[in-house]
């Protein structure tokens, strides 16, 4: 993969304590993120298999946004979103930081270890799925089997039917019960009744 050129002038002006203010949000996790492919792309195919990057595998999962056994440059990007200081600090201290791991591998773990919502929303992505029986991708009020008054509270548009980000909305606050769940490799029925029970009280 060719880095952009751009990029390449910009890590040498940051390593050198040269760059320029005022850049676009995102420069520095993006040339992060060209950079941290291209030094590990072993076979030069443009994304990184599971095997040419020091990450866990639970690390890896979580990036792997499309589930292709392949982390790509949009993905690394995402990931490292919102993380300009920390890498602009990286690059202007890069001499006091030789030896150490680049920082773009340390920031990708940390991204991926924030759950951020992500049991919640395996738990509501499978509740529609096990009770959307008409396969529409939403739930009806029969569908849902939920009280008229507390179906209407979750459903924010007003559509007649609940999809997965109303459901998550709803059961998000217990954000860590789901997560203790499957942490323990809980049954899928007891994730099905802590998801329906905590609807149902909306």
């Amino acid at each position: 993969m060719r880095v952009n050129p751009k990029l390449a002038n910009l890590q040498f002006l940051y390593a050198n304590d040269q760059a320029a203010t005022g850049l676009p949000e995102g420069t520095y996790s993006n040339l992060a993120a060209a950079k941290y492919l291209k030094d590990n792309d072993k076979n030069r195919d443009g994304t990184l298999s599971q095997d040419e990057v020091t990450l866990s595998q639970e690390a890896y999962a979580k990036l792997d946004a499309d589930r292709n056994g392949k982390i790509d440059l949009k993905e690394m990007q995402a990931a490292l979103k919102g993380q300009d200081a920390a890498i602009e600090a990286y690059y202007k201290n890069k001499k006091a930081e030789r030896g150490k791991t680049d920082v773009a591998s340390t920031l990708l773990a940390s991204a991926a270890d924030q759950d951020a919502g992500k049991y919640s929303a395996i738990a509501a992505e499978r509740f529609v799925k096990d009770n959307d029986a008409d396969k529409d991708g939403g739930l009806s009020r029969q569908e849902s089997a939920l009280s008229e008054a507390a179906f209407a509270r979750l459903d924010q548009d007003n559509n007649g039917r609940l999809d997965q980000k109303e459901v998550q909305a709803g059961i998000r606050a217990r954000e860590e019960s789901y997560k203790t769940l499957y942490k323990s490799n809980a049954s899928s029925r007891a994730i099905a009744d802590l998801t329906s029970s905590l609807l149902k009280t909306i």
